[in-house]
C-alpha cells in the first residue's frame, strides 16, 4: 500500500507500507518519506509517527472491543498504545536516514486462531506536525482507502481543552 494522495496541497510525507501475517503476528514494514521530522509535541499522536490499527475479528465496531489494538511508533522508535495494545504485544525497530525513516514492527495477534480464509482489519495511519503548526492526519477504514486530513495544532489543542470531560 502506498500513500500519495493529498486532500490539501500537492506534496507532503508519503509512505510505502508492506504487511504479512502468520498465526501469531502481523508484520509491518513502512518506509515513510518525510524531510521534516518532529517529536516536539507532548501528545504522541501529534508526532511524526506510524499508527497501526488492528481489528482481529473484523467486526468494525464504533468502539474498541478486546480484540482491537492501536499501536503507534514514531521515527525515534518511541511507542504508544490504545485499546488492547501494549508494549508486550509489539516489537519495533526504526532506522532514520536522510529524508525518510523505516519502521519494522511485529504486532501480536492474540485474539484469533489461524485458519484458512481468516480476515482481520488493518489500518496504517500516521500524523505529521509541520513547522507551521499544520497537523496532517493519515487514516484508513479497514479497506483499501487511505486518506489525509489537516488541521491547525492550536485549534486541535483548544478543541480538546474545551471539550474535555476532565475539566
Amino acid at each position: 500500500m502506498t500513500t500519495g494522495q493529498w486532500i490539501q496541497g500537492s506534496s507532503g510525507a508519503t509512505a510505502n507500507v508492506k504487511t504479512m501475517w502468520d498465526g501469531q503476528f502481523l508484520y509491518v514494514f513502512a518506509k515513510v518519506s518525510d524531510t521534516l521530522l518532529s517529536d516536539a509535541s507532548s501528545n504522541p499522536w501529534e508526532e511524526d509517527s506510524l499508527e497501526i490499527f488492528i481489528d482481529q475479528n473484523l467486526e468494525k465496531t464504533p468502539y474498541y472491543q478486546a480484540d482491537v489494538a492501536q499501536y503507534r511508533v514514531n521515527f525515534d522508535n518511541v511507542q504508544s498504545y490504545g485499546g488492547s495494545a501494549s508494549s508486550a504485544k509489539m516489537t519495533s525497530s526504526v532506522l532514520t536516514v536522510a529524508g525518510c525513516y523505516h519502521i519494522e514492527a511485529a504486532n501480536d495477534l492474540d485474539a484469533i486462531t489461524e485458519q484458512s480464509e481468516t480476515l482481520i482489519g488493518f489500518d496504517p495511519g500516521g500524523m505529521i506536525l509541520e513547522d507551521d503548526g499544520e497537523v496532517k492526519i493519515y487514516y484508513g477504514a479497514s479497506d483499501t482507502v487511505e486518506c489525509v486530513a489537516t488541521a491547525d495544532v492550536d485549534d486541535l489543542v483548544k478543541l480538546c481543552l474545551e471539550q474535555s470531560v476532565l475539566k
